[in-house]
């Protein structure tokens, strides 16, 4: 997509392994900017799990802020009244890190992202079994919102094989209202409801994740986002399933406007140190060996075909030296939408319809960029997460289709994001919950069922009088108050 190379150099800011990940900005907006932090609220760091708990006990409201990737006013504050509001982050805590070898767990604290996780478990045969696409997240910031990586799909049985960030939580800390911790353990009551509770039940001060055993990935990258060469988009939908079954992982970047199948990136997990050799074509789609342009704006090349070890390689641009952290604003808007993985072919058909004129230039861009800049489609393992965008309402597997909108734009986003919405519904889609969409609270929370009942009552029994509740929160806990 033509698009994609012009969010070159757009974004600032670096770190080492196992340093503490912050932007070069204040924290004055999320990392879009679409989303303003109160003046009157600056985000508290506290420094030790001491005065985290004070700050939580003298708190009448409090919010978790992570990274602040999420596109939704989720984590912000009110800017008026006298009550101790307060946006939380624990990026500045002291790091927590306890590896279990035996039992193939760590446990970590609120505040470490990927790109310090990653450091960590260098070298300690362990690592894990997927990830999303970006490092420089917080752990407990994507594990609260559901977010994900993806997936190939087993020929025998039909699943997809790997699930979201959040299936890997085995327990999590977090502090109720009077600042003491409390646990949710797997298997026992209320956990299914803690891992995807974005901030509800306050902020999360550890986490323990599984682990797998340390692994290698080749990447084979197929076609481009460029004009460079043109497949039409039926060799990517008439294929759709043989492409799920043939590797462990499948990305797709599709360029809608040009109806082109873009960018197939299809990966093999192998034994560590055992070449494993691609394919010189995917249905006559070429593969690319040659570097590929900085995406996002990082500054470094978007990974070409390569192999190596599972952490440097499921993330897009994480290596041996440093992570990423984005800023100081991302140049895209993002929508994303789930829906049944059995669906797809349909699903991709009817967004065809919508996306497929989203390519003339947006007027207010300097740049000349059309309204969409990207979509990605990728493929998530349902679970039993009560809050799981990325699960059918009977548990099964999910295709999930990201877009990045041109910010430039946003009342043209959001009528693209309504006409997404518009052609998904016949799927019951899910949106992601840190992500932009138009539909109304109440029609988010029904796609849940009786599962988003036994959410609200966990919240009420943990959380009595709120104070773990934004505007944000609330308007999809009590819609009606």
């Amino acid at each position: 997509m033509v698009a994609i190379a012009a969010l070159i150099a757009r974004r600032v800011g670096a770190c080492r392994i196992g340093r503490i990940v912050q932007s070069s900005r204040p924290m004055s907006t999320n990392w879009a900017g679409n989303v303003q932090y109160p003046e009157s609220r600056p985000v508290a760091t506290p420094l030790s799990f001491e005065s985290l708990q004070e700050t939580v006990r003298g708190a009448t409201t409090v919010r978790p802020v992570g990274t602040g990737h999420s596109f939704v006013p989720c984590m912000t504050v009110g800017d008026v009244g006298g009550g101790s509001e307060v946006m939380l982050s624990l990026m500045q805590m002291p790091r927590v890190f306890d590896l279990d070898v035996d039992a193939k767990t760590v446990t970590i604290d609120g505040g470490m992202t990927y790109t310090e996780l990653a450091g960590r478990l260098r070298g300690t045969g362990l690592t894990l079994a997927n990830t999303q696409s970006l490092p420089h997240i917080t752990v407990a910031g994507a594990v609260s919102t559901g977010t994900h990586g993806s997936s190939g799909v087993c020929g025998t049985h039909g699943r997809a094989s790997l699930g979201s960030q959040s299936v890997q939580v085995a327990a999590l800390e977090v502090l109720n209202p009077e600042g003491d911790p409390v646990w949710f353990r797997r298997g026992e009551p209320g956990f299914n409801g803690a891992v995807i509770s974005f901030g509800c039940l306050g902020p999360i001060t550890k986490i323990t994740l599984d682990l797998v055993p340390e692994f290698d990935v080749l990447q084979s990258i197929y076609g481009s986002m460029g004009p460079a060469g043109h497949h039409p988009i039926d060799t990517l939908l008439d294929n759709w399933t043989p492409l799920l079954e043939s590797y462990d992982s499948v990305s797709v970047f599709v360029d809608w406007p040009r109806e082109d199948a873009g960018m197939v990136v299809g990966r093999t997990f192998g034994p560590p140190g055992v070449p494993m050799n691609p394919a010189s074509d995917w249905n006559g789609i070429p593969l690319v060996t040659d570097p590929l342009p900085p995406l996002l704006g990082t500054g470094r090349e978007f990974k070409s075909t390569c192999q190596g070890t599972s952490l440097n390689s499921l993330f897009w641009f994480l290596d041996s030296e440093s992570g990423v952290v984005f800023g100081p604003q991302a140049p895209e808007l993002q929508l994303e939408y789930f829906v049944p993985l059995k669906d797809a072919t349909e699903a991709l058909r009817a967004v065809q319809r919508v996306a497929s004129k989203w390519g003339t230039p947006v007027a207010s861009d300097p740049l000349g960029q059309p309204l969409l800049l990207y979509c990605e489609l990728r493929v998530v393992r349902g679970d039993d997460l009560w809050l799981s965008q990325s699960t059918t309402a009977d548990g099964g597997d999910t295709l999930a289709l990201a877009f990045g909108m041109n910010k430039s734009d946003y009342t043209a986003a959001m009528r693209g994001a309504t006409a997404l919405e518009n052609q998904l519904a016949q799927f019951s889609m899910r949106p992601h919950w840190a992500k932009l969409h138009t539909m109304t609270p109440s029609a988010v929370t029904a796609l849940y069922g009786d599962n988003w009942g036994k959410f609200v009552d966990l919240c009420a029994a943990h959380d009595p009088d709120h104070k773990f509740l934004n505007d944000w929160a609330t308007s999809h806990l009590y819609p009606h108050a």
